[in-house]
């Protein structure tokens, strides 16, 4: 009689526990079904959202209803490249100032300071036309006004330019001169030669012009002229 009843405990035992299995078995599906595959947390990526409205980082999964929405984001915008500018005596004569990038002032700088102003214009000034090799500040300006009279000459036969051997250039006066930015080579009666750029205009029948450069001697018998 009681080997009957160790049994029937026993049933109800293992009944109970194979109840209890179950419930949690189907508490477990049931949890795991409402809240997703029971992964471990994950951080949030690019393609999260992270809800603090509470104070708390609260991972909005990016398969959520909130999910947010991103787009490539683009390189900021460059500015448009300029073509080049092209050299121009005009460009030359508002470039120029009484320097050098050498940061040298010679006995003589008329040639150096046009010589730097033309070449930050885009003009190359190299050695040649007759002239073996030009003499140079540290900075490869060309220093004398005879090598640069000598390259004006050169681009004017490259460039299908104009020249002028001679004007008189007296301001106020009826002249030949004609508008626009010239290369000037004056020479002095003993042989000395100065450079400078001029801005001429024939206005009203009048010569006028205003000269850049180091000096400017309109009674010196030698005018050269030269446009490129």
């Amino acid at each position: 009689m009681e080997e009957k009843e160790i049994d029937t405990k026993q049933k109800i035992i293992i009944a109970g526990v194979l109840s209890l299995l179950f419930g949690v078995t189907v508490i477990t599906i049931w949890y795991y079904r409402r809240n997703g595959d029971g992964a471990v947390p994950k951080e949030p990526d690019s393609d999260d959202l992270v809800d603090m409205s509470n104070g708390q980082n609260n991972l909005v999964s990016n398969y959520s209803v909130s999910r947010v929405n991103h787009y490539p984001v683009l390189a900021p915008q460059q500015p448009p490249r300029l073509a080049p500018q092209l050299p121009s005596l005009k460009l030359a004569f508002t470039l120029y100032s009484s320097n050098c990038i050498c940061g040298k002032k010679l006995a003589n700088n008329c040639a150096h300071f046009l010589s730097d102003a033309l070449i930050r214009a885009g003009y190359q000034i190299n050695d040649g036309f007759g002239i073996a090799k030009f003499e140079r500040c540290t900075s490869g300006r060309s220093i004398r006004a005879k090598e640069l009279l000598s390259w004006a000459k050169y681009m004017v036969g490259q460039n299908k330019g104009e020249s002028r051997l001679s004007h008189n250039a007296e301001h106020g006066h009826k002249t030949t001169i004609n508008s626009g930015f010239w290369f000037v080579y004056q020479e002095r009666r003993d042989g000395q030669g100065h450079v400078c750029l001029h801005d001429e205009n024939d206005k009203d029948g009048k010569a006028q012009y205003v000269s850049c450069g180091t000096g400017d001697y309109p009674d010196w018998p030698i005018q050269n002229h030269f446009r490129f």
